[in-house]
């Protein structure tokens, strides 16, 4: 899912800014049962996946007019399988979010950047997987995603 469905949902401008501002492609992916995610692979294996707050990618439009709210990023560790795909996995172990974000390239690149750094602060979360609940305002990391 990618060049015109993001046109559709209204996130072309969107994932060029962001691939632009992090230097990887940022692209639309269905996740299945007509779920879609914004998605961007990162060295180490380590992939960002963008939604609503609440559910699955809503488009553009939906944000604007009220229909949909916020974002959500979450830092997930993927490994390569034995044909250098990468494999997802379970585990969670960053993320970032805005239940007022509008649906703009520098909030939700201001997303992208908290959740990394969030990852960040704690290298050996990175590396494992695993780490403590640390709150505050604007930061929040968790071994678990916090959304049902």
């Amino acid at each position: 899912m990618t060049g015109n469905n993001e046109h559709l949902l209204g996130f072309a401008e969107v994932c060029a800014a962001l691939s632009d501002r992090f230097g990887t492609s940022f692209e639309l992916q269905n996740t299945g049962g007509n779920c879609v995610t914004l998605m961007a692979k990162l060295e180490c294996g380590i992939e960002l996946l963008i939604t609503d707050c609440v559910g699955t990618l809503s488009p553009v439009k939906w944000h604007l007019d009220g229909r949909a709210a916020g974002f959500f990023v979450g830092v997930y560790r993927a490994e390569l399988d034995a044909d250098g795909a990468y494999i997802a996995l379970p585990d969670q172990f960053a993320y970032a979010y805005s239940e007022t974000a509008p649906p703009t390239a520098e909030a939700i690149g201001d997303l992208v950047q908290e959740a990394l750094e969030n990852a960040h602060s704690d290298p050996w979360t990175i590396l494992s997987g695993l780490g403590e609940v640390t709150n505050s305002p604007r930061h929040h990391r968790y071994q678990q995603s916090p959304r049902p």
